[in-house]
C-alpha cells in the first residue's frame, strides 16, 4: 500500500510538471527553429520561399498564445511577404489588418512603418492620393517619435507624390521642408535626394534654369557620396536641360556619359530612359532614322524588365515618328503591335487583379484554418490540462488519505500499547474469606460509638492508614479477585453487605480515592477485563459473548465506555490484539 501511495505521489508530480512546461516547451522549439520577428524579417526578400512557411508557423503561434503584439507582427510580416511576392492587394490587406490591432495603438513606430509601407503600395498601385495620405500617418506618427530622420524621408515621398498627382506647387514647398530639414542635418545624401526630386519638380514646370541648378547640386552631392545611380540619373538630366537649350554637342555628351554611368549600375531601366531621351534629341535634330533605333533598343529594354507603363510610352512615340515620317506600312505594323500590346496588358492586369483578389481570399481562408486549427489546438490543451489537475488532485488527494490512514494506524497502535500497559496487574486472591453478610439494619442501627468493622488485608493493618483508604484498598481487591464486576446487576448495597460495611462508607472511599462513582468504578473493571481477553485471545472473539462475560447488558454503553476509556474503539483493539507477536 505504501509503495503503491509512493507512485501514486510521484505519478502526480510528475503530471502536474508535464503539463505546466507542455506549451512553454513548444514555445522553445519554436524560437530554437528561427521563429522570431527578427529572423524572419532577415530573410525577406532574399530568402522569401522559406520565410512563408515560418510566417504561418508565428502567427498560428500568435493565435494560439492570444498575444496581441504577436498578431501584430505577424499581418506585418505577411505585408512585406506579399510585397516582395508583387501581391499588393495582399500586402495592403495584411498592413491594414496590423494597424487595426491594440499594438498599432500602442507602438507607435511600429504603426509609422505600416503607414510607410501602406504608401509605397499604394503609389505601386497608382493611388497618389491614398499614398499621400498614408505617407501622412507616417510623418504624423515619425513626428510623435521625434524620429527626425523619418519625418524627412517621409516630407521627401509626399512632396514626391503630390508633383505626381499634378500638384506642382504644393509639392515643391513640401520638399523645400525636407532639404531644410536635411541641410540643418548636414545628411548630404538625403539633401542630393530633395534636390534630385525638385529638379523633376521644375522639369514638369517647365522652369529649366531652376531645373539645371537643382540637377547640378545634385549631381554634386552624389558624386562625394560615391553614389552611382544618383550621378547617373543626374547627368543624364543635364543632357536633357542641354538638349532643350539647342546645345546639341553637350547634351550628346552628357547622354554619352549618363548611359556608360547607368550600365555600369547595370539599371536597364535608366539605360531605357537615356535612349529616349536620346531619341527625343535625334528628333529635334531631325535624324528620324537614328531615333526610330533608340526608340526599339528602349522598348527591348522595357519588356525585358516587363515595365508596362514604359513599354506603352516608346509605342506610342514609335507610333509617332512613323506618322512624322509618313511611313504608313510601318505606322500599321507599329499600331497593330500596340493593340496588341494593349489587348494582352488589360487581360494580363485583369488577369493579375482576378488572381490577387483569388489570393485574398484564399489567403483569407487560409488565415481563417490557422486561427481554428489554433483554437482547436488551445482546447485540447486545456481539455488535457484540466484532465491532468484533475487526476493530479484525486492521486495528491488518495496520497493525503493514505499518509492520514497510516498515521491514524500509527496513533491507534501507540494507543494499544499504552492501554496494555496500563492494565493493571492482578491483584494476588483475596485472603480473607469472605464473612456472612450482616444485615443492613444491624449496621445501619449501630451506635454512633461503635466501631466499623473492617476486613483489611495483613499488609495494611497499620494505624496509620486511613480508615476510607483502607475500604477503598478491600474494595479494589475484593471487586478484582472475585471478578464482581462480572455481575451485570452488581449494586453498592450488595458490595456494603460483602464487606459488612454500609454504602454510605463505600460511595465515600470509591469517589474519594478513584474521582468516579461506583458505577463507572466498576464499568473500569469491566472494560480492562475486555482488553485482556482481546490481548488473551489476540483478537480472536466474538464481541458479543465477550460484552457479555464482562458484565455489560449494553452493547452501546460497551462501545461508549471502551472508546471513553481506551481511545480506542473495540474492533480497533482487537485488531491491534491480532498484531501480536507470540
Amino acid at each position: 500500500m505504501i509503495n503503491l501511495l509512493k507512485s501514486c505521489a510521484l505519478f502526480s508530480v510528475a503530471f502536474i510538471l508535464f503539463s505546466g512546461v507542455a506549451i512553454p516547451v513548444s514555445a522553445q522549439e519554436t524560437q530554437e527553429q528561427g521563429l522570431s520577428y527578427e529572423a524572419i524579417k532577415a530573410l525577406l526578400p532574399e530568402e522569401i520561399d522559406k520565410a512563408g512557411p515560418l510566417i504561418d508557423a508565428f502567427y498560428e503561434k500568435a493565435v494560439q498564445n492570444e498575444k496581441d503584439a504577436l498578431l501584430a507582427k505577424s499581418y506585418y510580416l505577411y505585408g512585406l511577404y506579399h510585397y516582395y511576392r508583387g501581391e499588393l492587394y495582399l500586402s495592403i490587406d495584411s498592413y491594414q489588418k496590423a494597424l487595426e490591432t491594440d499594438y498599432a495603438d500602442q507602438d507607435i513606430e511600429f504603426a509609422g512603418a505600416c503607414w510607410n509601407n501602406l504608401g509605397i503600395n499604394y503609389d505601386y498601385q497608382g493611388y497618389p492620393g491614398k499614398s499621400i495620405e498614408a505617407y501622412e500617418a507616417s510623418l504624423k506618427a515619425a513626428e510623435e517619435l521625434e524620429d527626425s530622420l523619418s519625418i524627412g524621408q517621409s516630407w521627401i515621398n509626399i512632396g514626391l507624390l503630390e508633383v505626381k498627382n499634378g500638384e506642382l506647387v504644393q509639392g515643391k514647398e513640401t520638399l523645400n521642408k525636407a532639404l531644410k530639414f536635411f541641410e540643418a542635418l548636414g545628411d548630404t545624401l538625403n539633401m542630393a535626394l530633395c534636390y534630385q526630386n525638385l529638379a523633376v519638380t521644375t522639369k514638369e514646370a517647365e522652369d529649366w534654369e531652376v531645373f539645371k541648378v537643382c540637377t547640378e547640386r545634385a549631381l554634386e552631392l552624389f558624386s562625394a557620396k560615391g553614389y552611382g545611380l544618383g550621378v547617373a540619373q543626374m547627368n543624364n538630366n543635364l543632357g536633357v536641360y542641354h538638349s532643350v537649350a539647342g546645345q546639341n554637342t553637350k547634351a550628346e555628351s552628357y547622354y554619352g556619359i549618363a548611359l556608360d554611368q547607368a550600365r555600369q549600375v547595370g539599371n536597364i531601366l535608366l539605360i531605357g530612359s537615356i535612349l529616349i531621351n536620346q531619341a527625343d534629341h535625334a528628333v529635334q535634330n531631325g535624324r528620324y532614322d537614328q531615333a526610330i533605333d533608340l526608340q526599339k533598343k528602349a522598348l527591348q529594354l522595357f519588356q525585358q524588365a516587363k515595365a508596362n507603363d514604359r513599354i506603352e510610352l516608346a509605342l506610342i512615340e514609335l507610333l509617332d515618328l512613323f506618322a512624322a515620317l509618313g511611313d504608313y506600312e510601318q505606322f500599321k505594323g507599329q499600331l497593330e503591335q500596340y493593340h496588341q500590346f494593349r489587348e494582352a496588358f488589360a487581360s494580363s492586369t485583369a488577369s493579375a487583379r482576378f488572381a490577387e483578389l483569388k489570393s485574398l481570399y484564399e489567403h483569407e481562408r487560409h488565415l481563417g484554418q490557422i486561427k481554428q486549427q489554433a483554437y482547436e489546438l488551445q482546447q485540447k490543451q486545456q481539455f488535457l490540462t484540466l484532465i491532468g489537475l484533475g487526476l493530479a488532485a484525486a492521486l495528491t488527494g488518495l496520497l493525503v488519505l493514505g499518509l492520514l490512514y497510516f498515521k491514524n494506524q500509527r496513533l491507534v497502535r501507540s494507543l494499544y500499547q499504552k492501554n496494555k500497559n496500563a492494565l493493571r496487574h492482578p491483584h494476588a486472591e483475596y485472603p480473607y474469606e469472605v464473612p456472612e453478610v450482616v444485615p443492613l439494619e444491624q449496621v445501619a442501627g449501630a451506635g454512633k460509638g461503635a466501631e466499623k468493622v473492617h476486613l483489611i488485608t495483613e499488609e495494611a493493618s497499620t494505624e496509620n492508614i486511613d480508615r476510607l483508604e483502607q475500604l477503598f484498598l478491600d474494595i479494589n481487591a475484593l471487586v478484582e479477585s472475585l471478578k464482581l464486576y462480572k455481575n451485570p446487576t452488581l449494586t453498592l448495597s450488595e458490595l456494603a453487605k460483602q464487606l459488612n460495611t454500609n454504602e454510605t462508607y463505600i460511595s465515600q472511599a470509591v469517589n474519594q480515592y478513584s474521582s468516579k462513582n461506583f458505577n463507572a468504578f466498576i464499568n473500569q473493571f469491566r472494560i480492562e477485563e475486555a482488553q485482556k481477553l482481546m490481548i488473551q485471545s489476540k483478537g480472536d472473539i466474538i464481541l458479543d459473548h465477550l460484552i457479555e462475560d464482562c458484565g455489560f447488558n449494553s452493547k452501546s454503553t460497551f462501545y461508549r465506555l471502551f472508546k471513553q476509556q481506551t481511545g480506542l474503539t473495540p474492533r480497533q483493539f482487537m485488531y491491534n490484539a491480532s498484531l501480536e507477536e507470540e
